[in-house]
């Protein structure tokens, strides 16, 4: 019996539950039509307040048009009497009740309307017309209170409430009827229109099905302008209301709302009405800002929803009824101790997980936080980014405020706004990039960054996760080391090029100079010994053969002269070229040391510059050093062609061959020297070699253009 009594309580339960539900649904759903149907009646109001703007700002264009005329100006009552009813006719249409022309002093000169011709405006009317920041301009007064004198007419208890427009009149418009134009003030245009037919007229067209006595219109000091409902309270100020409006309304906080806020929607209720919605939006023209409101009773709104939510009750009832019964009788215990066990398990592993994301959070805030590297997450949509550290402001000099509003194109100095964007696209096409940019700072400085970026993608929406390396420092020392090399290599060259302009001074002076001293005296020598060998006796053949002697000496002084002079520089050098110098030096070798120097030259006519000479020149002689002095060669082939703009000078011998050590050695100053010549020229310099299979020295030179910086 209690197990019974269990179940039916449990059944009461589900079954208030869904009730709830269902209610929560009724309430969640009529909330979304209320809001839906503010949105509309917002729109609508607004379609009002638009179109009446739209309505005033052609009255200012006709006014505007009419003032211009020549007739208006100048008070031509003729024409102007034409030009007026033709204005009239056409906007008589459109709710204009009349327009009326004052003189300078106030006074109507001419209406459409016969009881204004004579009547004054008032002073503040006229003050404000006069004013010269007034001309041109167009001024919509309140709507005024007129009572009827015509039959035709609404009695005088019952009066309405007209517009006026009114612009200042200036003698402008040139024509040759009238004299020149002036500045001069000539009167004040006006156009009356009726508000009740305008209001009426723009509600209906607006609302487009809503009834026009759901629409009022209040302006912005909170005069009532138009009230479909109760025409009788236009021209009432809610700020003055007395004890008969208490009668009606509880409170005007639904109009002061209006006024507060000039657009938007409210709920109210009058005494012995149903609540009712209003929409409210502002019409703003000029000097003037009204209300515009369109309201309709709440009950209209939501009784629809009532009906189905009755339905959908009636329904959700019986379905939970008939499975709460079935169900939980039967999946009971099962279910509940299934169900906490499940929810137990989830809890700890839920806990296990938020404490292992809060720690992870931690580090990664810490590793974010104290990178010595900018670091920032970057949308690549917007070019904004969306997390950064300090030092990423730091290195831009920005506060944290500035560099969160910063795009990529603001300090990026380098690239285009397009190319940023084109790099965007590989980035996220190959999942990341590292490359070297110019970041500008706030002072305008230009720093080099390296910059390291990776795609990632958080809730399906792609980032850039973007590492800013300052190497400004390490760029300025690369630059400075690269400008010192420069300077060494020039100085080297400088240095090299005095040397081999002393080296020709000295081969020069010792052959021209000593060299035909020598030979002077060896042909006095030879000249004394022929003498005394025709003069002389048995006893002079000693000093003849001591003369031998000397000649003998001074043959291989001149020898020694000559040998030392091409060593310095070789004169075939200069007077034959480099193909004659490498053929005289091969073949120099090839008698000193007896190693077999085979030369091939492709072309025969090479020509080179002479400093370029010079050099390689000097490379041949310290490749045949080389192999004179380690290789142990008894062969050697040598190469010099043309080859692609280049001269390519090849020495290839059968020695003992060299170690990667020894081409590596610093203080082998010979391989060095072979570098450094090559290099100055723009050149490279190879060497393939194994131990017992002899070594190649490849040297590449172009054979035009200046030397290398």
């Amino acid at each position: 019996m209690s197990r019974n009594l269990v179940v039916v309580l449990l059944a009461c339960i589900v079954l208030g539950l869904a009730i709830y539900l269902a209610f929560d649904i009724y309430k969640t759903a009529e909330e979304e039509v209320l809001t839906r149907f503010n949105e509309c009646q917002l729109l609508i109001a607004r379609r009002v307040a638009h179109q009446l703007e739209m309505y005033l700002a052609g009255l200012t264009t006709d006014l505007q048009a009419l003032s211009s005329l020549p007739s208006v100006q100048y008070h031509d009552q003729k024409r102007m009497t034409v030009d007026v009813l033709k204005l009239f006719d056409r906007v008589r249409t459109i709710h204009v009740t009349e327009i009326s022309i004052y003189d300078e002093d106030g006074t109507a000169l001419y209406s459409t309307t016969a009881r204004v011709i004579g009547s004054n405006l008032p002073r503040t009317v006229l003050e404000w017309a006069k004013n010269g920041e007034s001309k041109g301009r167009v001024y919509v007064f309140s709507p005024i209170r007129v009572v009827a004198a015509e039959a035709n007419q609404p009695s005088p208890h019952r009066p309405s409430y007209h517009q006026w427009l009114a612009m200042p009149l200036y003698q402008e418009t040139i024509d040759d009827r009238y004299p020149k134009p002036t500045e001069r003030f000539a009167g004040i245009l006006s156009m009356t229109t009726d508000v009740k037919e305008l209001f009426s007229e723009q509600f209906a067209q607006a609302s487009a099905g809503t009834m026009p006595q759901q629409a009022w219109m209040m302006a912005k000091d909170g005069t009532l302008l138009f009230q479909s409902e109760h025409p009788e309270m236009v021209g009432r100020n809610i700020y003055q209301a007395d004890t008969r409006c208490n009668q009606c309304h509880f409170s005007f906080n639904h109009a002061a709302q209006m006024l507060r806020q000039t657009q938007g929607t409210v709920e109210y209720q009058l005494k012995g009405y149903e609540r009712k919605l209003a929409a409210f939006a502002p019409v703003q023209f000029g000097n003037i800002l009204w209300i515009a409101v369109v309201n309709v009773a709440y009950d209209e709104v939501t009784s629809f929803e009532r009906k189905e939510h009755m339905k959908m009750l009636w329904l959700l009832g019986v379905v939970l009824l008939t499975i709460g019964f079935t169900s939980h009788i039967v999946y009971r215990n099962y279910r509940l101790r299934e169900t906490a066990e499940e929810e137990a398990k989830n809890w700890r592993e839920r806990h296990v997980l938020e404490e292992k994301i809060h720690e992870s959070q931690k580090l990664y805030r810490a590793l974010f936080d104290q990178s010595p590297d900018g670091v920032l997450i970057i949308d690549p949509e917007t070019m904004l980014p969306t997390i950064f550290n300090d030092v990423a402001c730091q290195q831009l000099g920005y506060s944290r405020e500035e560099f969160a509003k910063l795009r990529i194109s603001d300090y990026e100095a380098v690239e285009k706004p397009e190319e940023t964007k084109a790099r965007i696209k590989r980035i996220l096409s190959k999942g990341g990039d590292e490359f070297e940019t110019k970041h500008r700072t706030k002072q305008g400085e230009i720093r080099y960054v390296g910059v390291t970026v990776r795609w990632l993608e958080l809730a399906d929406h792609p980032l850039l996760h973007c590492i800013f390396h300052d190497i400004t420092q390490h760029k300025q020392s690369e630059q400075q080391l690269t400008e010192s090399h420069t300077e060494l290599r020039r100085l080297a060259e400088h240095l090299r090029s005095v040397r081999e302009e002393e080296r020709a001074d000295a081969a020069r002076a010792i052959h021209d100079e000593l060299g035909q001293a020598l030979t002077i005296l060896k042909m006095d020598l030879t000249g004394l010994q022929n003498k005394l060998s025709r003069e002389g006796g048995p006893l002079e053949q000693s000093p003849s053969e001591k003369i031998t002697s000397m000649s003998r000496l001074v043959d291989e002084t001149i020898k020694s002269v000559r040998r030392i002079a091409a060593d310095l520089r070789p004169a075939v050098l200069d007077d034959l070229g480099i193909v004659a110098a490498i053929e005289w030096k091969a073949r120099e070798l090839q008698e000193k040391t007896g190693i077999e120097c085979k030369l091939t030259v492709e072309p025969r006519d090479i020509t080179l510059d002479r400093d370029r000479s010079t050099d390689v020149f000097r490379i041949f002689q310290e490749a045949m050093t080389n192999v004179i002095r380690h290789a142990n060669a008894s062969k050697t082939e040598i190469g010099l062609r043309l080859r692609d703009g280049s001269l390519v000078l090849e020495v290839e011998d059968n020695g003992r061959g060299i170690t990667k050590d020894e081409i590596s050695n610093t203080k082998s100053f010979g391989l060095l020297g072979v570098r450094e010549r090559a290099l100055a020229w723009g050149g490279e310099v190879a060497i393939h070699s194994a131990p017992g299979e002899g070594t190649k020295l490849t040297v590449r030179i172009p054979v035009s253009g200046p030397a290398a910086a």
